[in-house]
């Protein structure tokens, strides 16, 4: 249900951002990507999470496999999403 609204409300806020700054889909995808990794990277760092991340992959290295295709399969999902915006 909250991801429901919130996937409302984020529809909402990006049609208001289009029609007042005539941005196009890519570039939106682009900067909120951009956002997105600065923010986990500083909280990755800040509250140690790096350490364990470490630990995990070393412990399983075949998950870097698994990280590389989710990674993958996300940026195709988020292509298809931000062309039906455009």
């Amino acid at each position: 249900f909250v991801s429901l609204v919130f996937d409302g409300l984020t529809g909402g806020i990006q049609d208001v951002i289009r029609a007042r700054h005539n941005a196009q889909a890519y570039r939106m995808m682009y900067s909120m990507n951009i956002w997105s990794y600065l923010w986990v990277f500083i909280l990755i760092f800040a509250t140690g999470e790096i350490y364990g991340l470490y630990k995990f992959v070393k412990l399983y290295p075949y998950v870097m496999l698994n990280m590389l295709l989710l990674g993958l399969t996300g940026a195709v999902g988020q292509n298809f999403i931000f062309r039906t915006i455009e």
